[in-house]
């Protein structure tokens, strides 16, 4: 219930901002003799599932969901689309800053723009302004952006702070390597805001959410039923380096249904 009244106050302001925004836009066309062009907005009980429904999906992701909230409120909010993710080695951030570019895209009612991934060391050698001019129209993840030197830093920046179409931009490394890149470029480290540094849950944090949520329907796990649970969430990581806590849950749901058609009781066989 926080975590909606939160998004609803945050959802309310923005679309506040946004309207007022907006009513300057189109009174600055109408002295320019223009015909305005109101941008489409989302509808606010819309927004709060959108991002809802996001934040939960990483609920079981060690502090992500809070993480999450305070970035989509500042796009919300502000309007900041330049974002870092960090994490460990197969900590599933590519994955996660890929899904983050869709949510805001969702939110912010962006059809049809699509995503491209660019690695650090491959801008470090190039013409970064030829770069930006082929993604144009193009969100852009720059993977292993810790390893970019200082002058394809500065360059990036100033291609950002030009950039008409305020696309989304998000820095992706390992945490070490983001940390000590953000040091040595204060101008990125005043530019890029929004954050998220994911910890990798271990297959027995994982177990233990799936045991909660076992016990909130009513049934419970045994220690070969643990056993199974491991391997089963083993598999997850096989497919998907970052797993949501409903891909948990979906496990104990299949397993729930399992036992009632057999009759197994109170007793999940997983």
């Amino acid at each position: 219930d926080k975590l909606l009244k939160v998004i609803t106050d945050s959802v309310d302001e923005a679309q506040k901002e946004d309207a007022q925004r907006e009513e300057a836009d189109i009174k600055k066309e109408k002295a320019d003799n223009s015909n305005p062009q109101p941008a489409k907005q989302i509808g606010n009980n819309e927004v709060k599932e959108l991002i809802k429904d996001f934040v939960t999906k990483y609920s079981g992701v060690q502090g992500l969901d809070r993480q999450l909230l305070a970035v989509l409120q500042a796009v919300l909010i502000n309007h900041n689309t330049r974002l870092i993710v960090m994490g460990e080695v197969k900590s599933g951030k590519t994955a996660l800053a890929i899904d983050l570019v869709k949510i805001i895209n969702k939110i912010q009612q962006i059809r049809g723009r699509k995503i491209a991934k660019i690695n650090g060391d491959v801008l470090n050698e190039g013409n970064v302004s030829e770069y930006f001019e082929k993604l144009a129209g193009m969100d852009i993840i720059i993977e292993r952006a810790g390893s970019l030197n200082n002058t394809v830093a500065a360059k990036i920046i100033e291609e950002t702070e030009n950039d008409p179409d305020y696309r989304i931009l998000v820095l992706e490394d390992e945490k070490s390597n983001m940390e000590e890149f953000l040091k040595n470029n204060e101008q990125a480290d005043k530019l890029f805001k929004g954050r998220l540094v994911v910890r990798q849950n271990k297959i027995r944090d994982w177990a233990l959410v799936a045991k909660k949520y076992a016990e909130a329907q009513g049934y419970e796990i045994d220690e070969m039923g643990i056993l199974a649970l491991h391997a089963r969430i083993d598999d997850l990581y096989a497919i998907s380096l970052l797993i949501g806590k409903n891909q948990v849950e979906e496990i104990i749901d299949n397993a729930i249904k399992k036992s009632k058609s057999k009759r197994f009781g109170k007793v999940l066989k997983l």
